[in-house]
C-alpha cells in the first residue's frame, strides 16, 4: 500500500533532507548463498536532528514456498490463512533465488529501523548507529520451516518482530503482505502496518514511531473486533534477537527477566520438567528463576537442548532484556505488565541446539523474546463487540553497560558490587544536557546517601559509569536512582522511599488549540505531556470534563508519567468560530500533589486551513481517527 499523500512544509522537507541513506551493501562469500541486498543510497555522517521516511528495496534469497500455498478458512475467526503444501513444495526440488522486496525505513541521530511490509509487516532491522550494530536476528534467506500453528503448518523464521494473532505459535499473518501508510512530522515518524480492513473479523493494526530526538522505537498494537459478537483470541508480537554484529546467539549471552519462576511450554532439556516428548496443555511444569537445581538459564551457555518459557504467573515487571556478555550489546523491552500480561522466552539450545538447516542455509539464528495480551498460549484475551485494545510499549538498544538491572522508556540500567565498590552504568534514550539530572545511592535500611552526583552532557551514543565505594554492604541492601531536576525518577534499582517526597502531578501545557477549517471531520492535537514534578512513580487516567461547546475525543484515557495524551476532535457540523472544552487529569497515588488539573481544548473553525499550519496540524486525513504516540 502507498503511503497517504500529506501536506508538509518546505522548511520541513529541508530539515528531513532526502539526501539521507543506507550504507552500500556488502559481498558475500563465494561458498554462501548471496545475502540481502540494499538498493544502494548515499551515505552521510551529518546529524539530522529529526526523523526521517524514506522506501528502497531489499534482495534477499527467497525459497518458491508461494507458489505451493492455497487457502484455509477458520469458522472461529472467520478468516483466511495460508496453508503450505508441503508434498508438492519439496518434490520440485526447491533452491532459493534473489527476489526484490519494498523496505520502508526510519532513521533519527541514533537509530535506524526498517519495516518488510510484504514478510507480515515485521520490524526488520534495529540498527544502533552508535555501532552500526542490527540487534534483531536476520535471516540471509528466506525458508519456510514446519514450525507455526499446527493447522497452518509452515512459518518463515524470517528474524525482526513480527505480529502473531488470531493464534499462537506465529499466528497465521506473520509470512504474508501487511498494507502500510506513513505520517511524517517535526516529532518523528510514524509507520502504521495493518493486516486487514474487513470488518467481519479481528484485526490488527501496528503504530511504529520513531521520535526525532529518541533513542528508541515506540510499538502501539491495535487489536479491533469491528464485528457485533465478542471474541476470544490471541495476540503476541515475537521478536527474534541477536544483540551485536555476530547475528548469531553467543553462550554469554543473558535471558532478563524478573519472574521467581517460569512455566515449561516446550524443552528437550532431561533436567527441566515438561521435557519432551511431555507436550504440556498448561504451565503445570515449572522451574525456579534464574537457578533451578544449581543451573543458571539465564545464561545460554549453561543450556543443552532447547526451551520456550513463560514468566509464571505472568509478566512480573514492566521490563524484560536480553544482553550478550561476550560483545557487550542487548535490548530492552519495556511495556505494560498490567495490559500485556505474557512474556515468553526462546532458544535453540546450546550444547545441543536444533539443527539450524531447519530455518536458514547460513549458519545464524536469533533468540526469541514474546509479549502477548494473555499471561500464556494455553491462556486466551477477549474483546468485546467493537472493542479495542491498545497499549505503548519500547524497544531499545544498549550497549557496554554490563547488563539490565532496571528498565524504563527514558534510562536503562545496571548494577554491580565488586568488593567494596559498586560499579554503575547508564544508558538514556534521550539527550541530556549538563545538570539536568542527579544520579543517587542510598543505604535501604538507614537512607544513608552514599552518591548525590550531578549529571554531566549525556546522550544514548555512550553509557554514562561510575563507581561508588559502599564497603561490605551487600547488593541487596543498597537502591540506586537516576533523577531528573523536576524530580521524576527516571530508573531505579531497589525502592526509592529513602527520596522521603510525594509525587508531583506537571503538565506540559494546561490549555491547547486547535485548528480546522469548515466540513474537516478530524483534527489531531500537539500532545499534552503528564510528569511527575516530584519524586516516586504515578500514573493518570483523563476524562472529558461534562460542559461546555467542545466534546474531544480522548483515543487514549490513561498512561504513566513521561506518557503524552492525544486528543482528536470531530469538527464536522461546526460552523466558522470558536469552541471550548476542558479535560480533567486525575494521578494515581491520591496524595499526589496538584492533582486533578484541567486542560483546556480551544477548537476554532475557519473558512480554509492554509498550507503553512501542517503538519502541526493533520485534518482531513482519512475516515479513521489517527492515534499517533
Amino acid at each position: 500500500m502507498r503511503p497517504r499523500p500529506c501536506f508538509i512544509s518546505l522548511a520541513l522537507l529541508t530539515i528531513l533532507g532526502l539526501s539521507y541513506g543506507y550504507a552500500a551493501p556488502v559481498s558475500a562469500s563465494p561458498a554462501e548463498p548471496p545475502l540481502p541486498t540494499f538498493a544502494p543510497r548515499s551515505a552521510t555522517t551529518t546529524p539530522l536532528n529529526a526523523a526521517i521516511f524514506y522506501t528502497t528495496t531489499i534482495t534477499i534469497p527467497t525459497y518458491p514456498y508461494a507458489s505451493y500455498l492455497y487457502n484455509a478458512y477458520n469458522a472461529t475467526y472467520n478468516m483466511t490463512y495460508p496453508v503450505l503444501n508441503w508434498n508438492t513444495y519439496l518434490a520440485s526440488n526447491p533452491t532459493p533465488t534473489p527476489k526484490d522486496y519494498e523496505l520502508l525505513m526510519m532513521e533519527n541521530d541514533y537509530l535506524r529501523i526498517t519495516v518488510l511490509p510484504a514478510l507480515g509487516g515485521r520490524v526488520y532491522q534495529l540498527i544502533d548507529k552508535a555501532t552500526g550494530q542490527n540487534h534483531l536476528y536476520q535471516n540471509p534467506v528466506i525458508k519456510p520451516t514446519g514450525w507455526g500453528p499446527p493447522e497452518q503448518g509452515w512459518w518463515l523464521a524470517a528474524g525482526g518482530i513480527e505480529w502473531c494473532l488470531p493464534v499462537d505459535e506465529h499466528g497465521y499473518e506473520s509470512g504474508v503482505p501487511w498494507d502500510w501508510s506513513a505520517i511524517i512530522s517535526s516529532a518523528g515518524v510514524t509507520i502504521t502496518v495493518s493486516d486487514s480492513d474487513a470488518t467481519d473479523r479481528l484485526r490488527a493494526r501496528i503504530d511504529l514511531f520513531l521520535p526525532a530526538q529518541r533513542a528508541y522505537l515506540l510499538i502501539r498494537p491495535r487489536i479491533e473486533n469491528p464485528t457485533a459478537s465478542p471474541i476470544d483470541y490471541k495476540f503476541w508480537l515475537n521478536a527474534a534477537l541477536a544483540p551485536g554484529d555476530a547475528n548469531k546467539p553467543a553462550a554469554g549471552l543473558e535471558f532478563i527477566f524478573n519472574a521467581a519462576e517460569m512455566a515449561v511450554h516446550s524443552t528437550g532439556d532431561a533436567r527441566l520438567p515438561g521435557v519432551w516428548p511431555t507436550v504440556p496443555t498448561a504451565p503445570d511444569y515449572r522451574f525456579t528463576w534464574p537457578v533451578y537445581n544449581g543451573v543458571n538459564y539465564a545464561r545460554l551457555g549453561n543450556w543443552r537442548e532447547w526451551l520456550g518459557f513463560f514468566e509464571y504467573p505472568q509478566a512480573a515487571a514492566d521490563f524484560v532484556g536480553l544482553y550478550n556478555h561476550e560483545n557487550q550489546a542487548g535490548v530492552a523491552r519495556v511495556f505494560p505488565a498490567a495490559v500485556a500480561r505474557g512474556t515468553k522466552g526462546f532458544a535453540y539450545g546450546w550444547a545441543a541446539p536444533l539443527d539450524w538447516h531447519g530455518w536458514t542455509d547460513v549458519e545464524s539464528g536469533g533468540v526469541e523474546i514474546h509479549g502477548g495480551v494473555a499471561p500464556t498460549f494455553w491462556d486466551t484475551a477477549h474483546l468485546d463487540a467493537g472493542a479495542t485494545l491498545s497499549w505503548t510499549e519500547v524497544w531499545y538498544p544498549v550497549n557496554n553497560i554490563g547488563g539490565i538491572a532496571a528498565a524504563t522508556r527514558e534510562a536503562a540500567l545496571h548494577v554491580a558490587k565488586t568488593n567494596g565498590d559498586l560499579a554503575l552504568a547508564l544508558h538514556t534514550t534521550a539527550p541530556r544536557v549538563e545538570g539536568s539530572g542527579r544520579l543517587n545511592v542510598w543505604d535501604r535500611s538507614t537512607c544513608q546517601e552514599l552518591l548525590n552526583e550531578s549529571m554531566p552532557v549525556f546522550t544514548p551514543s555512550a553509557p554514562y559509569t561510575t563507581t561508588v565505594p559502599v564497603g561490605a554492604r551487600p547488593l541487596e541492601q543498597l537502591a540506586v536512582a537516576y533523577v531528573s531536576t523536576p524530580g521524576d525518577v527516571l530508573a531505579a534499582f531497589g525502592p526509592t522511599t529513602c527520596l522521603n517526597a510525594k509525587p508531583r502531578l506537571a503538565l506540559e501545557t494546561t490549555r491547547r488549540t486547535l485548528l480546522a477549517e469548515v466540513g474537516a471531520p478530524q483534527v489531531l492535537t500537539t500532545s499534552v505531556r503528564i510528569d511527575n514534578a516530584g519524586y516516586d512513580a504515578l500514573t493518570w487516567t483523563a476524562a472529558v470534563a461534562p460542559g461546555g461547546t467542545l466534546t474531544p475525543t480522548l483515543p487514549v484515557t490513561s498512561g504513566a508519567q513521561g506518557e503524552r495524551l492525544w486528543i482528536v476532535v470531530d469538527s464536522s457540523g461546526y460552523a466558522t468560530g470558536s469552541y471550548t472544552g476542558t479535560l480533567t487529569i486525575t494521578a494515581t497515588p491520591p496524595d499526589t500533589l496538584d492533582s486533578p488539573q484541567q486542560i483546556t481544548v480551544v477548537l476554532r473553525i475557519v473558512s480554509e486551513l492554509k498550507r503553512v499550519y501542517l503538519p502541526c496540524v493533520l485534518r482531513n486525513y482519512t475516515s479513521q481517527t489517527i492515534i499517533l504516540p
